[in-house]
């Protein structure tokens, strides 16, 4: 019922119905480009209003505990919000494409929108192990192992920021001829796909950086350094687009800027936490029990995410 509703909204916002309502040009490698922007549209208008529905059931479920389980709660929701937001990012990058650009831009970024989304869904299953693992050494009460794991994470959130950037800039052709994005859309999509790796070190620092915070009960915080940062992505996606007219790699750049924001924050809070959580350059190190604890449990949550 919830997707039922929110779908007309989302329609209009995403300019579905006017896509649908523009006839179809003679040429057919632009009729194929025009057939695939209506099909990224009505497939992230489904998406996003599948996402959103979910919101009242988590607040219902939220009102119908009861109090002694009202801990649980305010550690749960920031972190299904946050999940929520992760996805958001995409979508309003397609919004901001399908409303203020056209259908080679829409096609552009929609068309890649699985691969991004693969990305994400990996490292939020990988930082769980930041989370199990910390979690577990808070719950020893080793004092040292949890500064080792704080950092451990580090190091692992630098090395794997470092690697993806340049085989993910290095293959992006590849990738965007892996999901068949039309010739006409294709110098787009990778744009797009080469910017967002360039600043991709950004979004795995926040997540190993919240999963900190979050194995000490802290899921407030990074939900509100992503909201915060949802909120500038979509003001700089429309600011690159309307006024600098920078088109889908304007919209690229907008996502990692908003993303960069998350990440300082993130370290930012990090540098001012507590003595055990607090991130301190100089004990950068790899702690190789916390490295292979975050591993076994990260690694296979980020495939099955996958």
């Amino acid at each position: 019922a919830g997707i039922i509703l929110l779908q007309p909204p989302l329609r209009r916002l995403l300019g579905v119905d006017a896509l649908k309502a523009r006839r179809l040009s003679p040429s057919r490698p632009k009729r194929i480009l025009q057939k695939l922007a209506r099909y990224f549209a009505e497939l992230i208008c489904t998406t996003l209003s599948a996402q959103l529905a979910t919101l009242p059931l988590i607040l219902s479920m939220f009102g119908a505990q009861s109090l002694l389980s009202l801990p649980v709660n305010l550690f749960a929701i920031p972190l299904a919000f946050s999940s929520i937001f992760q996805q958001l990012f995409n979508s309003t990058d397609a919004i901001v494409a399908g409303r203020l650009l056209g259908s080679t831009e829409l096609a552009a970024i929609g068309g890649i929108a699985p691969l991004t989304a693969l990305f994400i869904s990996f490292f939020v299953g990988v930082s769980i192990g930041t989370n199990a693992t910390i979690a577990i050494r808070i719950g020893e009460g080793d004092r040292s192992k949890i500064r080792a794991a704080v950092h451990t994470t580090a190091v692992i959130a630098i090395v794997s920021a470092v690697l993806v950037t340049v085989i993910g800039i290095a293959i992006a052709g590849f990738l965007v001829d892996s999901v068949g994005i039309p010739d006409e859309a294709r110098a787009e999509s990778i744009s797009y796909l080469r910017i967002y790796f360039a600043g991709v070190a950004f979004f795995i620092v926040f997540n190993f950086g919240s999963a900190i915070l979050r194995a000490k009960g802290d899921t407030r915080r990074p939900l509100y350094a992503l909201t915060i940062s949802a909120v500038v992505n979509a003001v700089l996606d429309i600011f690159a687009v309307s006024v600098l007219h920078l088109g889908a790699a304007g919209i690229a750049a907008a996502t990692v800027a908003a993303y960069a924001l998350a990440a300082a924050i993130v370290i930012v809070m990090l540098m001012h936490e507590e003595e055990d959580f607090r991130l301190n350059v100089r004990e950068l190190r790899v702690d190789q029990r916390a490295l292979h604890q975050i591993l076994y449990i990260g690694v296979p949550s980020g495939l099955q995410g996958v």
